[in-house]
């Protein structure tokens, strides 16, 4: 086709179970502010080797452009707002899908300004039970999730509450935790 793409490789056999959540997921949804999927290909010599395509964000994510320029003013945020909001409804009220790992360095840009949400390793569909067990980021989990307690969709509203702050220039709970779990 001519367009340029990004490869993300998984080459620990101990990531193949994400790489087959985040093919799993790409392949049930499109948005307009979802980094779209191209493909998948493997290195059959060696185990554990697989790479994922997906659409090439010229401008990275919005945690590059904030270390590089700092925090985004309030009408900047709210057009970045508006389209994660839109990416939320589509995810939640017609795929039943939580991201579970919404943030900053999750969300890239394109040169226009169009945002669009990425990494869905952690991603899951809600089962009638909700969910349960620790994943995604955890400054940016929500508190029934740190806790390990049954949890729905509504995680990734936090998420997003946490993520404006980043947005900000500041970050969810300052320095005292940086661990992700996935």
């Amino acid at each position: 086709s001519g367009k340029f793409f990004i490869v993300k490789r998984y080459i620990d056999i101990n990531q193949i179970e994400t790489f087959k959540v985040e093919v799993e997921m790409f392949e049930k949804i499109s948005h307009p502010n979802i980094i779209s999927y191209i493909g998948t290909d493997s290195d059959d010599t060696k185990i554990g080797y697989n790479f994922l395509h997906l659409e090439f964000m010229p401008c990275g994510s919005l945690k590059k452009l904030i270390e590089t320029y700092g925090a985004f003013p309030e009408n900047l945020i709210k057009i970045f707002l508006k389209q994660i909001v839109s990416v939320l409804l589509y995810l939640h009220n017609d795929k039943k899908i939580a991201h579970r790992d919404i943030k900053c360095d999750n969300i890239l840009i394109d040169t226009n300004g169009i945002v669009k949400l990425s990494d869905f390793g952690c991603a899951a569909i809600l089962g009638e039970e909700g969910f349960n067990g620790l994943k995604g980021t955890l400054p940016w989990c929500a508190p029934e999730v740190i806790r390990n307690e049954k949890y729905n969709l509504k995680c990734d509203i936090w998420s997003l509450g946490c993520t404006i702050i980043e947005m900000g220039g500041l970050k969810p709970w300052g320095n005292t935790i940086d661990n992700h779990y996935q």
